[in-house]
């Protein structure tokens, strides 16, 4: 790694993690298309900088607002385990980074699902 890179990574406290695969379970596929980088740590959570492309707004999808939720969950010996979860808004394109997991070592290199749908009613 190059000293640039190592500066960086101590001055803000992101590194590259390895993580197995990120798996997108999209249930707004139809309104929404996703685009991500690798999951990284910063400050000892997992974090992924995604990218969404609202082709039409999310309520042609059925949500009842332009807020979507995701999941993240971690998939070991063919069960999945609750990581993190959360919402945001859906309501144009543009770029989101998803918490995956508060605390990276509970992933190690397993392998994530990420689920992205509506956002329950309040």
């Amino acid at each position: 790694m190059s000293l640039p890179v190592l500066l960086t990574a101590a001055l803000y406290g992101t590194t590259a993690h390895a993580a197995g695969s990120v798996k997108f379970e999209n249930a707004l596929k139809a309104c929404v298309d996703i685009k991500s980088g690798s999951p990284s740590t910063a400050n000892g959570q997992l974090v992924l900088p995604t990218t969404m492309d609202v082709k039409q707004i999310i309520a042609e999808c059925g949500c009842k607002s332009a807020v979507a939720s995701y999941t993240s969950q971690v998939q070991r010996n063919g069960y999945l385990s609750l990581l993190q979860s959360g919402t945001f808004s859906l309501w144009q394109s543009g770029t989101h980074t998803l918490t995956l997991a508060s605390d990276s070592e509970l992933v190690g290199d397993s392998g994530i699902v990420l689920t992205l749908g509506c956002a329950p009613p309040d």
